[in-house]
């Protein structure tokens, strides 16, 4: 219910963890095709346990194909200080549809401070539209009717 508020409300950005993951990617497509209201460009932040069972399997969620924006927080160890390794997911057209957790970065905080990225800029969002691995395009047409209306009224004297 509150997903569906959500996505009707414009909303574009979510962040799922472990325990929601599985009904969070379950419940998007069909509260995404019964909204009101349908923003094209949403980002997922998956924020995951060190141990986590869904990343494992995060390659058979194929509603990722309609959400293509996913960064994964995956933490390597299960201390306060930890290092995290962050990936996206890189999708390739074919029966079936293949999906891959990709690594594009690694946060080391082990020694207590978080490093800056001053030698490297990470893009955390690539653009998945550059590079579409053969993927198809899903288009839609539909009648849109003007926002504004001219009317013309005629000044009493």
């Amino acid at each position: 219910m509150a997903l569906g508020i959500a996505v009707d409300m414009g909303c574009q950005s979510f962040i799922v963890t472990e325990r929601t993951a599985d009904a969070f990617f379950d419940a998007f497509l069909p509260v995404h095709e019964a909204a009101l209201q349908r923003t094209m460009e949403k980002r997922v932040l998956v924020v995951l346990d060190s141990n986590s069972s869904v990343f494992p399997t995060i390659n058979q969620q194929l509603v990722i194909e309609e959400i293509p924006e996913v960064l994964i927080v995956l933490p390597t160890t299960t201390t306060n200080n930890a290092m995290y390794e962050l990936y996206t997911l890189d999708i390739s057209d074919g029966t079936p549809v293949t999906i891959v957790p990709r690594l594009i970065d690694v946060i080391d905080t082990r020694n207590g401070t978080i490093p800056s990225n001053t030698s490297k800029e990470v893009n955390y969002f690539p653009d998945k539209f550059v590079n579409m691995n053969k993927r198809r395009l899903r288009l839609g047409t539909i009648e849109y009717l003007p926002n504004a209306v001219v009317e013309e009224k005629v000044c009493s004297k």
